[in-house]
């Protein structure tokens, strides 16, 4: 094997960061590498890229390790290196060294981390992780029996952009991959060199070439540069604008070429009151937009501009799923510029011109409790939230589950308010569970549910009248006894496991926001 660039990908699992390598006093009792007291004391020297304290590095970074004073006789081999978080013992030092599978103690502080060597007497070790703020990493050379520790600066002044795309495969043809910020970046183009396969290209702003947006970065391989040596390589740690200047942190997650062959996304064929929206369709509101997107995986940078200027929207989808944008102003005309990336990062641009509605109600399943302490099913509730900007007449929908249907009262829920739906033995003391907000409208029904709602979990639905569905809650996570399920965020869909949680017990908020349980 060419030890010039001998790259080898370590076990992921925490994050992690290292400096200097020497002999270390800690281990003079019991040292693997048999280091005498007379022997060279001169210490590996170790610096960081970008260059900081050892105290007080980046989350984001390179080790690089130099035998400047030539302590060891033999080139240094990067599979010696191994990164962990926290700190290592003599025993677990020599565990390193050995051929066996580590502990699951040890196994587990390992840092995914790729190294090679630039020369004989220099190796670079790179972590594929970001590292965690104010924690204490060691990196260890169980074959030179030295560690050292380093730690992570508790605040760092320059963002973290998040590797965002592809998902699953990488291609060297055109946007290899994109990072993605919570704000604009200003003006992008850097030359950069992919480490340690030597893929020369440059970093610009956009999820593509076409793309107008400015909270993504993407990778373009440079047309005459040649592919280098196989296998997984690194983006810069850092980004800068055309001056120079530091922009943001890359995550530095690992990209491989040899993509497998991805087929085109499909447009989607619409239905009323869907309309094209560049390979999907999308439903268009007052203050949102609900899109359905085609089969296969996507990044969606939606770009639009109205009459509060340029707001750029992110999302990623697969198998037909919905996403949903907000924050429009209702009765305004929008132009809509909207990138699309598949798995294999070819791009689709669309322009659409979307006129949004009047201020509409828009009624959810916000918390279920299913599984009360008290009598079942008399102390069983079903929370409404009215996330639109319009008064909803509940008397024009039906909740729907396994059972049955039931009908809702005609009552009219304001703009941000709750309503509980439960049956007429409810009893709203709280003697067993956690009473409603004074605040929330109790709406009493004959039955909710087929004889009360299931205590395994099931998928609830509101509809209209007329039978247009408004809103989905899923079955999971399964109720517990005095726990609610309930929506993290209102425009949560029912297909994102992210968006429902499982209260803590007596944390259920029966007729006032869940955002205290989040």
């Amino acid at each position: 094997m060419n030890k010039d660039l001998n790259t080898v990908l370590l076990a992921s699992c925490f994050f992690c960061l290292c400096t200097s390598v020497s002999c270390m006093p800690a281990f003079e009792d019991s040292n693997p590498s048999g280091c005498q007291p007379d022997a060279q004391t001169a210490s590996l020297h170790l610096s960081t890229d970008p260059p900081a304290e050892l105290e007080q590095v980046p989350r984001v970074l390179r080790l690089l390790v130099r035998d400047q004073d030539q302590v060891v006789a033999d080139p240094l081999e990067p599979s010696d290196f191994v990164l962990l978080a926290g700190t290592i013992s003599n025993s677990q030092l020599e565990q390193l060294g050995q051929q066996q599978e580590l502990p699951e103690s040890l196994a587990k502080r390992v840092v995914s981390s790729i190294a090679w060597a630039n020369s004989p007497d220099e190796v670079v070790v790179a972590p594929t992780v970001a590292l965690e703020p104010a924690e204490r990493y060691v990196l260890a050379n169980s074959a030179l029996g030295t560690t050292q520790s380093i730690e992570v600066a508790t605040y760092d002044p320059l963002p973290m952009l998040r590797f965002v795309w592809p998902q699953a495969g990488h291609s060297l043809s055109g946007a290899e991959a994109v990072w993605c910020g919570a704000s604009t970046l200003t003006a992008v183009a850097q030359r950069v060199e992919l480490a340690p396969a030597s893929r020369h290209g440059f970093i610009l702003n956009g999820a593509s070439s076409s793309d107008p947006g400015r909270r993504c970065v993407h990778f373009e391989l440079e047309p005459s540069s040649e592919i280098g040596t196989p296998g997984p390589a690194l983006p810069p740690v850092v980004l800068s604008d055309t001056a120079g200047k530091a922009l943001a942190r890359i995550e530095p997650h690992p990209l491989r070429d040899g993509a497998a062959s991805i087929e085109p996304l499909v447009p989607v064929l619409c239905e009323p009151p869907e309309t094209a929206f560049g390979p999907g369709c999308a439903v268009v509101q007052d203050d949102r937009i609900s899109v359905r997107s085609p089969e296969g995986a996507a990044l969606w940078s939606v770009v639009s501009s109205g009459p509060t200027g340029a707001t750029e929207h992110l999302a990623t989808t697969e198998r037909g799923s919905r996403f949903v944008l907000s924050g429009f102003v209702p009765n305004s005309q929008l132009s809509i510029t909207l990138t699309v990336l598949d798995a294999a990062t070819r791009s689709l641009t669309a322009t659409v011109n979307a006129q949004m509605s009047a201020p509409m109600p828009h009624l959810i399943i916000s918390e279920v409790l299913a599984n009360p302490i008290g009598p079942e099913p008399q102390q069983e509730w079903v929370e409404l939230y009215n996330d639109g900007l319009a008064p909803a007449m509940l008397g024009d929908y039906l909740l729907n589950d396994v059972g049955g249907v039931t009908s809702l009262p005609s009552a009219l829920l304001p703009p941000g308010g709750y309503a509980l739906l439960v049956n007429e033995g409810f009893d709203d003391s709280g003697e067993y569970d956690t009473p409603p907000d004074s605040t929330a409208l109790l709406l009493p029904v004959a039955k909710l549910g087929k004889g009360g709602l299931s205590n395994a979990g099931e998928p609830l639905k509101l509809t209209t009248v007329s039978g247009q569905v408004q809103s989905r809650f899923p079955s999971d996570p399964k109720p517990k006894a005095g726990r609610s399920v309930y929506r993290k965020w209102p425009k949560a869909l029912a297909d994102e496991a992210e968006g429902f949680a499982l209260s803590e017990p007596g944390a259920a908020t029966p007729g006032t926001s869940n955002v205290a349980k989040d």
